[in-house]
């Protein structure tokens, strides 16, 4: 094989890469929209491939949800301090989370462009 065949087939390896790249990068839009409309169930989180946080994100708000109002069921003073604890607790989070929510997309197109990278050396 020449040099010229060595060089080509790299770059049209690259240019796969890239391609593939932009099939499959996150975008920064589309994270803050989740995260806005969603933040609170974790939705961004699932699109940025981060499971775990996310399921937890999602276990949380469950719990505020549905527990609380149990709480109120079965102790209505108890309502009024404990539930807003736990609403101040989500809006905290939510504003967390858009705040970082940039910096995990630009992390999830990271660890996407590297694992491109591993494959298209190997093949």
């Amino acid at each position: 094989m020449t040099e010229e065949e060595i060089t080509g087939s790299k770059h049209y390896q690259n240019q796969r890469t890239i391609q593939e790249f932009n099939k499959r990068r996150k975008r920064h839009w589309i994270t803050i929209l989740l995260c806005f409309f969603f933040g609170i169930f974790g939705a961004h989180r699932f699109y940025l491939k981060q499971n775990k946080i996310a399921v937890l994100i999602f276990l949380f708000t469950g719990l505020v949800f549905v527990l609380n109002p149990l709480v109120f069921v079965v102790h209505p003073l108890a309502f009024s301090e404990k539930y807003w604890i736990f609403i101040y607790g989500l809006f905290f989070l939510w504003v967390f989370e858009m705040f970082f929510a940039s910096h995990g997309t630009d992390k999830a197109n990271e660890r996407i462009r590297a694992h491109l990278e591993a494959v298209n050396e190997f093949s």
